[in-house]
């Protein structure tokens, strides 16, 4: 049975290590008969002591209570305290500052223990001076797709303005055509005119009773005058025709040349370029915020974990945490923690203090789960389930723990 059981082999023979192991049993068992009888047999013999304690452990470890125990109980039966395992943190958690994986620390600036301020930069990294590069390049480029879209967009008004002015000369051009034709008709009329008058002429002249009022000459006058008004008629026609073929020409011209200079307007106006040189801007500041490692709070650096010119790696590489207030965060079992509530006074005990701490409970966690501290006494039980509760360490022991973070510590909570 020794030999088979684990917590046998794991138990220390040495005399004294031996009475560490008793004097941390549970109160339970050192106020039975049996642990009495143990003591006694211990000073006859250490040896036979072992032999037996052994044999009694192999028995009952199954049964044996959890490291978060009672360790006081009333005459009603109820707990006087708890105990439990805690670890001593800042009340607004460690902060941990990473690089982008692969990227080289050119410089620290700051070293464990050192007060930071929010903002303040803590690690300069190689990329952070390639993408300061990249971004004035960027800006650079902007700058000039700037100018060049102010550019075309002057050209596109200007070709705009003439296309506009052309248009108007057209408009000017079609009311001289309007003006022609009126001249045309008035052409015609007058010929007709000059025609009706030379047929009378001629019909007068041709009647012997008129013929002597009505000479060869006023016939030819006549018809020298409808001559000239054919030719004027025949003039303002082709002149008409002519003005109609130019104003059609430069009717569609003009209005082509609007229409180009309204398109190149939007797409100077509309262009993308400056777009997507302010995107790949956006992604670039992404990247140097991503390589700029500064403080987000006002606190003290609690770890450096970088050697300049060596790979940053998944680990932070710094750690920050603000230490005016501090907290343990207690692992309670899971049956004792029915009988926590906030504002208990709690202890935490630990060699590293020469007194021990005080502080109160703040809260209680409503999740079960495994232990993630580990019991100092090795033959405990592992097989259990503990809730996290919070205890808020007094302001007068606040510097105290801030020297001691992520420590383990025995809790005491009074009931």
């Amino acid at each position: 049975m020794l030999k088979s059981n684990g917590y046998a082999r794991q138990l220390p023979i040495h005399h004294n290590r031996l009475m560490e192991q008793m004097l941390s049993f549970p109160t339970w068992f050192k106020a039975s008969p049996v642990f009495a009888e143990f003591v006694a047999i211990f000073r006859v013999s250490g040896r036979l002591a072992s032999l037996l304690l052994a044999f009694f452990i192999c028995g009952c470890t199954k049964t044996q209570s959890p490291p978060h125990t009672l360790l006081q109980t009333g005459s009603d039966m109820l707990p006087a305290s708890i105990v439990a395992q805690g670890q001593i943190l800042p009340a607004g958690g460690v902060i941990q500052i990473s690089a982008v994986p692969g990227d080289t620390v050119e410089q620290i600036f700051v070293k464990s223990g050192d007060t930071v301020l929010q903002g303040q930069k803590l690690v300069e990294m190689r990329s952070e001076k390639v993408r300061l590069l990249q971004r004035q390049a960027l800006e650079a480029r902007m700058a000039e797709a700037a100018v060049q879209r102010e550019q075309a967009i002057a050209q596109a008004q200007a070709q705009q303005a003439a296309a506009e002015i052309q248009v108007q000369q057209v408009e000017l051009k079609r009311q001289a055509l309007a003006e022609q034709k009126e001249l045309l008709q008035l052409a015609e009329e007058q010929m007709l005119a000059a025609r009706e008058i030379l047929n009378r002429l001629r019909t007068i002249h041709s009647d012997p009773q008129t013929a002597e009022f009505m000479g060869d000459l006023e016939i030819q006058r006549q018809t020298i005058a409808v001559r000239e008004s054919e030719i004027e008629y025949r003039r303002l026609q082709q002149s008409s025709h002519q003005m109609e073929i130019e104003l059609q020409s430069a009717d569609v011209a003009a209005n082509l040349e609007l229409s180009s200079a309204i398109r190149m307007l939007q797409f100077a106006d509309q262009s993308r370029a400056l777009d997507v040189l302010d995107a790949e801007l956006k992604v670039v500041d992404e990247q140097i915020a991503a390589a700029t490692l500064v403080s987000p709070i006002n606190g003290t650096v609690v770890g450096v974990n970088a050697t300049e010119g060596e790979a940053s790696l998944q680990l932070p590489l710094i750690e920050l945490a603000q230490t005016s207030q501090m907290v343990c965060e207690a692992e309670v079992y899971q049956t004792d923690a029915a009988y926590i509530r906030v504002g208990q006074k709690a202890t935490l005990h630990s060699p590293v203090f020469e007194t021990p701490l005080k502080g109160t409970v703040q809260s209680r966690g409503p999740l079960v789960g495994h232990p993630q501290l580990k019991p100092p006494n090795p033959l405990a039980r592992s097989d259990y389930r503990v809730l996290n509760v919070v205890i808020q360490i007094e302001p007068q022991f606040a510097a105290s723990a801030a020297d001691w973070l992520q420590l383990q510590v025995d809790v005491e909570i009074e009931l």
